[in-house]
């Protein structure tokens, strides 16, 4: 090891008291550095995905770059032949060279360090930061770096020419890293090996926050091939029995990492650095299959070679099937079935028997494992795959059956792989309850559309509409009451139903919209009248104040308004401040920590006064650049927003959390308060609102366990509001030209010290 350090030193000085180092460190630096920070504003979170995404590609040019000099140069000036008769082994020369210019790119990438320190700097206040996927990148990209610097090693000891060396290098490393775009113009079976080969593919895994054996045996089984075959260009000269020796020594070295690489595909371990260990299994669904009283069974339909991004998908899935099992005490099974492998002679005859419909399309009758598939709910979906030299339409399965104790719940297609543990163990838990949650829903006053919601609820529980008109009680399932809309239709015996219902132990959301909007055209309605007032006052006895006015909000979503320019109509996006995008969220709460990109149309104020015997909670507010408009109300969103006319006094309270023993309660109970009921209209049902609406159900239904899960899907932290342009720009430039000039500054000195040291060597002599 003294010799390879002594190469690797020589390396860095060499690098270093000449101008290489600090052009090609500079270039990077300020290549990466602009491509970063010119859209790292727009894009709105404190995130170093986009970095990492962007350094690969620049390793794929500054890889061989940094190699090309390292053997060619030594080849040229015949230093090679003097390097090779010292008492080194080859071994030692070609890993000391290997090691300096691995010094010199990780170098490099330690410089990228104050992005990381500046963009944890901007994070919201208030979220945490999560440095798990930092440190993976950072480490996948030291296994990046290892890779494309042994393949330019390979290419600089196959020629004396730098130009050629680095021209072979980059063809190496173009090859390894863009292989698994390819995949899709080849047949399933190859494209599979193809995204194997990428090394791109295996650096994703990485800079999510997920050491993977997997991941990192293939890049030590890639530099370690790279720099043996570099040691064998080393050699040529070398008579032909050795030669012969070092080839099939190699050739064996080759195959056993082959056959490392395939077992690693079955056993392996996993380190998940994340910060709520977002890509391990979570303690929901842990203890979920831990606590299963019978054998539960999953049965995954994947077809297998698809081609990229899919074939992803086969892998993480048997993964995390794996986890459950590992988990359930014997009480939890799994298969991967292939459709295709499951076909019969007689369907593959019958895929071939096609015919074209009225609209020229190729259609066949469905094969006995299709209908079987058509039974169980499993859904087929289109691929475009390459197959008999041709590119054609696959129908490719991509579903799970869960069945326990003679009951099912299926997941037609798997569309968001990142999702499938929430979805998996939310059936899991729906099948194993003795009785599903019933939500009931109040839905009076308003012209709202929840079919969206209602699907999405009725997954794991059952929605029941619930009617307190003339006195109805609310039926003794219920285990949680929603009350949406105006709260004008209730009168006073459906509000002391729904007090004596709160008042028994059980939880109730109310989801108001103290001002009633038109969802078709966003124009306000007549006023609710005196009975609306009534909830008002009951909830005020619970600590609960609920405004009047409609909160508006300069960070706000856009609404796209019909334009017209002559003879043609454009549809212009403009900001609309009376949909509130809210970003101040309580990030400590499970209902809301994690949700990023709720909007809140057409809301009011909602606050919490203190109350003996009582929690409150703010959960949501508006941001710093919010006011208040009372009526009547002016909707137009092509109306002019005069900072004259407007007084921002912000930030204001829109939705609360009570919890505690309520007056005249028997138990304690939980209320949530929103002062609008919009963001789970069909209009407004976006993910994020869909992930806020989630987490008030389980709230309502005391499920923290789903509640914590749902929460580690979130992974990006938003930016701080009103950063000051000022501070932006001191950002941007700081990190494109900062880090180069320092670097440059620091050559500057080192010359003027060598410089020195000659002069005064010079008068010694």
């Amino acid at each position: 090891m003294r010799a390879v350090w002594s190469i690797a030193r020589r390396e860095l000085n060499s690098y270093f008291n000449s101008p290489v180092a600090y052009i090609v460190l500079g270039v990077f630096l300020l290549s990466l550095g602009y491509l970063f920070f010119s859209s790292f504003f727009l894009a709105g979170f404190a995130s170093l995905r986009n970095m990492f995404s962007l350094v690969p590609i620049l390793f794929v040019v500054f890889g061989p770059a940094l190699t090309m000099r390292l053997i060619a140069e030594e080849r040229k000036a015949g230093t090679i032949e003097l390097l090779m008769t010292l008492p080194i082994h080859d071994g030692s020369v070609v890993l000391g060279k290997f090691v300096g210019a691995l010094l010199i790119a990780m170098i490099g990438v330690l410089l990228t360090l104050p992005y990381a320190v500046t963009v944890a700097a901007l994070a919201q206040k208030g979220v945490p930061f999560d440095y798990g996927p930092v440190i993976g990148g950072y480490l996948g990209l030291a296994f990046l770096a290892s890779s494309f610097l042994s393949m330019g090693l390979l290419a600089s000891a196959l020629t004396r020419n730098q130009i050629v060396a680095f021209i072979v290098g980059l063809t190496l490393c173009f090859f390894f890293f863009f292989v698994d775009k390819f995949a899709i113009f080849f047949p399933p079976a190859i494209g599979a090996v193809l995204e194997y080969l990428s090394v791109d593919y295996h650096f994703s895994n990485i800079a999510r926050g997920v050491i993977d054996s997997r991941d990192v045996i293939f890049y030590l089984s890639l530099t370690a091939v790279s720099l043996l075959i570099t040691v064998y260009a080393l050699r040529q000269r070398q008579v032909k029995a050795t030669r012969r020796a070092f080839v099939m020594s190699t050739f064996a070295v080759v195959v056993g990492l082959v056959f490392v690489n395939l077992i690693s595909l079955r056993e392996f371990v996993r380190f998940d650095l994340t910060r709520d260990r977002k890509f391990t299994l979570s303690q929901a669904s842990k203890e979920t299959v831990k606590h299963l009283k019978d054998v539960m069974t999953v049965s995954a339909y994947f077809t297998e070679g698809l081609p990229a991004p899919y074939a992803s998908h086969t892998r993480y899935a048997r993964d995390l099937l794996e986890e459950y099992r590992s988990a359930s005490n014997g009480k939890f099974s799994f298969e991967m079935i292939d459709p295709t492998q499951a076909e019969s002679a007689a369907d593959k005859e019958k895929k071939k028997e096609v015919r074209r419909d009225i609209f020229g399309r190729t259609v066949r009758d469905p094969t006995a494992v299709e209908r079987e598939l058509m039974q169980l709910g499993i859904e087929p979906v289109e691929i475009r795959v390459i197959e008999d030299d041709q590119q054609q339409t696959k129908r490719a399965y991509m579903g799970v059956v869960v069945l326990f104790q003679g009951k099912r719940e299926v997941i037609p297609v798997v569309q968001d792989i990142g999702n499938l543990e929430k979805d998996l163990t939310g059936l899991m838990r729906k099948l194993v309850r003795s009785k599903t949650p019933v939500l009931g829903l109040v839905q009076n006053a308003g012209p709202q559309q929840l079919d969206r919601f209602k699907a999405l609820v009725a997954q794991n529980a059952q929605v029941k509409d619930v009617s307190l008109a003339q006195g109805s009680a609310i039926p003794s399932d219920v285990d949680a009451l929603l009350v949406v809309g105006s709260g004008g239709g209730l009168d006073e015996k459906a509000l002391a139903t729904i007090q004596q219902f709160v008042q028994s132990g059980k939880n109730a959301a109310f989801l108001l919209d103290r001002v009633k909007i038109d969802p078709k055209t966003f124009q306000p309605q007549s006023s609710n009248g005196e009975k609306a007032e009534k909830v008002i006052a009951m909830l005020a006895r619970y600590g609960v104040k609920v405004e009047d006015g409609l909160v508006l909000d300069v960070n706000c979503a856009s609404l796209n308004v019909q334009e017209q320019r002559g003879e043609l109509t454009f549809a212009m996006p403009m900001r609309y401040p009376f949909i509130p995008e809210l970003s101040n969220l309580d990030q400590n709460n499970a209902v809301t920590r994690g949700v990023m990109g709720v909007v809140l149309p057409f809301t009011t104020s909602v606050s919490f006064k203190p109350t003996p015997g009582l929690h409150g909670v703010v959960l949501a507010q508006s941001s710093k650049s919010s006011w208040i408009e009372n009526a009547p109300f002016d909707t137009n969103p092509r109306r002019e927003w005069s900072k004259e006319n407007i007084k921002l006094a912000g930030p204001y309270p829109l939705m609360v959390q009570v919890s505690g023993k309520l007056p005249h309660a028997q138990k304690e109970s939980r209320l949530l308060v929103a002062g609008a009921s919009t963001f789970i209209w069909d209009p407004f049902f976006n993910q994020p609102n869909q992930a806020l609406a989630l987490n008030v159900v389980d709230y309502l239904f005391a499920d923290s366990a789903l509640l914590a899960m749902r929460a580690r899907g979130f992974v990006d932290v938003p930016l701080q509001q009103d950063v000051k342009d000022t501070t932006r720009n001191a950002v941007k430039l700081g990190n494109i030209f900062g880090v180069p000039a320092l670097l440059v500054l620091y050559g500057i000195a080192r010359w003027r010290l060598r410089e020195k040291r000659r002069r005064t060597i010079g008068v010694d002599k």
